[in-house]
């Protein structure tokens, strides 16, 4: 009986040390201006709170309903369109033949040509020619067909024609008009695009020590982070010398205990050379860790003088549809939760473009009992839960003396 005593104060200790050791994190959303969807981006304490898929994160209304959402890991890459007029010299016409439009090219080298016209709903077919002197001209394409030129939305559509590369100085545009009327064409120029890739998200570190190894001809970076975090890149920067290349290896330590005996072994994350020849960025896979060892192997060449080493996570973004009336409340940390199931995961096509992007605000983190609750109950309270820890050991440590006792008789 005793025994059974001690069994069920021991598991009842265990548990409360567990209930108040339970971290709840907590953010706010940003108001929004109107009902729609919105990308969120998700900050790195949350994420360090989360499980890497942050199947227990989830969002709330004011009225503790559930938000559906989508994860979206990177946004894609930006583009931009930029467009340059060229100048034109001319523009003549023959009634039912042809339309004639000459440019002049600033390029040393084009293939395209972007048009905007009027809206019509007339097909056109045209050719285009060349010249360097506007006196012999030279053929460049035949026949290019333009079509669906009207625009819903505007005045004017945008069209763009490709043709073979060439370097003419002067450009020139004849238009079809033996079964339709002439098109308005008002500008003629080129587009130029331009891609820019998401930016990372940088997870700053708490501390980096640095270890010289002059027998091993090693020198070792030890990095602390703040938080348990999920590195997906790692950027170092050399100050000197001026050319190098150096092996790395970047490991975690992971600690077993097997059959009474403790032993720590390398878990090694990615293996690279470090080269002045080189941008020094190299993806990794690291999954969450809160520190981590970079080993430089130096050979016989004095240790690199490193100016800095940075760590990278992809951004990650949530997309939910949100009210302008309510507030919102992004929760994570309970690990008995698992990844939603919405119905927004059947129209991720047709959500991503979310009509603005919003921040979390008013990080929160706190020990919880992993439920949200604004009024907790006094067996909630931290009070009595130490009560019963004392009470508990006491428990504890009256059976056993008596316990002893016994053993003695």
């Amino acid at each position: 009986m005793k025994k059974k005593m001690i069994r069920y104060s021991l598991l009842f200790l265990v548990a409360l040390t567990q209930l108040s050791l339970a971290q709840q994190t907590k953010a706010k959303l940003e108001k929004v201006s109107e009902k729609n969807f919105y990308r969120i981006r998700v900050l790195p304490e949350i994420r360090s709170a989360s499980k890497i898929n942050l199947g227990d994160l989830r969002i709330f209304d004011s009225q503790k309903n559930e938000v559906p959402y989508l994860i979206e890991t990177q946004l894609p890459k930006t583009e931009t369109n930029q467009f340059e007029p060229f100048s034109i010299l001319s523009k003549s016409s023959i009634a039912k033949k042809t339309s004639t439009i000459i440019v002049e090219n600033p390029k040393p080298k084009i293939s395209e040509l972007t048009l905007l016209i009027a809206n019509s709903d007339a097909n056109k077919k045209l050719s285009i020619s060349g010249s360097n002197d506007q006196k012999q001209w030279f053929g460049i394409a035949n026949s290019i067909e333009l079509f669906d030129m009207n625009n819903p939305n505007s005045t004017q559509v945008t069209q763009t024609i490709s043709f073979p590369m060439c370097s003419y100085k002067f450009l020139k545009i004849d238009f079809d008009d033996s079964k339709t009327l002439p098109v308005n064409v008002l500008q003629i120029g080129s587009t130029n695009s331009s891609f820019q890739m998401n930016e990372w998200e940088e997870i700053q570190p708490k501390n980096r020590f640095i270890t010289q190894l002059p027998k091993q001809k090693k020198t070792l970076h030890h990095v602390v982070l703040n938080q348990s975090q999920n590195i997906e890149k790692l950027a170092i920067k050399v100050k000197e010398p001026t050319l190098f290349n150096r092996a790395v290896s970047v490991y975690t330590l992971e600690t077993k205990k097997i059959n009474n005996a403790t032993t720590t072994n390398q878990e090694i994350i990615t293996e690279f050379t470090l080269s002045s020849k080189g941008s020094n960025e190299f993806a990794i896979v690291s999954g969450k860790i809160n520190e981590c060892y970079i080993e430089i192997s130096n050979e016989d060449n004095p240790p690199l003088n490193i100016e800095s080493i940075q760590l990278f996570q992809r951004p990650l973004f949530l997309i939910a549809e949100l009210d302008p009336k309510e507030d919102y409340t992004v929760v994570t940390g309970d690990d008995k939760l698992f990844a939603p199931s919405y119905d927004l995961a059947h129209f991720e096509n047709e959500i991503k473009n979310a009509a603005g992007q919003i921040k979390m605000t008013h990080l929160e983190q706190k020990t919880s009992d992993k439920k949200i609750s604004e009024q907790p109950s006094f067996w909630q309270q931290s009070w009595f839960m130490w009560m019963c820890i004392i009470l508990a050991g006491i428990t504890i440590l009256y059976f056993s003396v008596s316990l002893a006792k016994e053993m003695k008789k």
